[in-house]
This record gives structure tokens, sequence and C-alpha cells, in this order.
């Protein structure tokens, strides 16, 4: 297993803490995460149903919380805000070379119009790194470069034996029971 699993955060306090990354100076933010480092070294596993979250953003935050409640644990990410930006080093001496290198070899991306099948490549192998037993799609109402690529994802997932579940939320209103009750059943199902 990885790191995450390891990790004495629920998914709420870790998702804040990678995200802090977007507003704390970079300072800040890498002693935080050496922090979270050293305790994810010393834990022991969490014991909740590894899943992989995929889509933009994990908002409403609730969802996270719902994770802990039906007792699945986040083992990796495919959000374009979280798992999406962490981007391998580059190895040009140029910095602006350096710079591009890292993004053109970061994970596939339907905002930056990466390939399906390089998508459903990477989700299959993040999937059996980390042991999640199942993906969740967790989209944002008329995203579409999201929901465009959904049905061949899923389809790309079935093939491999991984099943997948797509919930849809609009991040201006609370989480709907409903959801929270379809990640129930589907934790149920993959555990």
């Amino acid at each position: 297993m990885i790191r995450r699993l390891k990790l004495p955060l629920p998914d709420s306090l870790f998702y804040h803490l990678i995200r802090s990354r977007e507003y704390l100076p970079a300072e800040r933010f890498s002693e935080l995460a050496e922090e979270a480092l050293v305790m994810a070294d010393r834990g022991q596993d969490n014991g909740g149903i590894p899943v992989l979250l995929s889509g933009i953003l994990p908002e409403p935050m609730r969802l996270l919380e719902a994770f802990s409640e039906v007792g699945a644990v986040v083992a990796a990410d495919d959000l374009a805000c979280c798992g999406r930006r962490l981007y391998p080093p580059g190895v040009s001496d140029k910095p602006f070379t350096r710079m591009a290198e890292r993004l053109q070899n970061s994970p596939p991306d339907s905002t930056r119009g990466d390939s399906i099948r390089s998508r459903g490549a990477h989700l299959r192998q993040l999937a059996h790194r980390t042991g999640a037993r199942g993906v969740i799609f967790y989209e944002v109402k008329f995203c579409e470069p999201e929901l465009f690529d959904l049905p061949l994802l899923r389809k790309s997932l079935a093939e491999a034996g991984i099943p997948a579940i797509m919930v849809e939320v609009d991040i201006n209103e609370p989480l709907p029971q409903r959801v929270v009750t379809r990640l129930e059943a589907f934790v149920e199902m993959i555990a």
C-alpha cells in the first residue's frame, strides 16, 4: 500500500492539507507536507476500504466525511486540483524546458485534452498500485471535459475488472443524502 493509507488523518484533513498548497507560501506548505510524511512513516493502515477518487475537486468537502461514515478511504486521487497536479521532476538544465517537461509528463488530464486511452490506462495503473477496490467519479454538474470522457473511462475500467460509480453534485449545494446512500451501496459492493 502507499503511504496515504498509513497517514493518521481523515480524508477531510488530508485534502485540507493538499489544497492549502493553493494559498500558503511554498515554504510553509512544504513544512506541513514533511510533517505529514513523517506521520505516514510511523502510521498503520487506517483500515478503510480503499477507493480511487476522480473528478475536478472534492467539493463540497462533506463528501470526504461521508467516505469515513461509509467505511471508505481515498487511497489515491485523480482530481484535477490534486493528483493531476503531481508533476514529476524535469531533467533539462534549462528552467523553462524543465517546467515544460514536468507538464508534459504529468498525469493525463481531460482539461488539457489528453486522450481517453491514456486516462484509462492511468486510472487502471493507479488503482492497481494503490490497492483501490473501485473508482468513484465525483463529477461537478455541467463540467463537460470530465463528463465527455466518462463512458469510455468506465468501459476501460470494467474491462480491467475495476468497479466504478459516477455521482454528480452541484458544488454550491450541500451534499445530497442520496449521494451518501449511493456511496454506501458502492462501498458495500466492493468490500
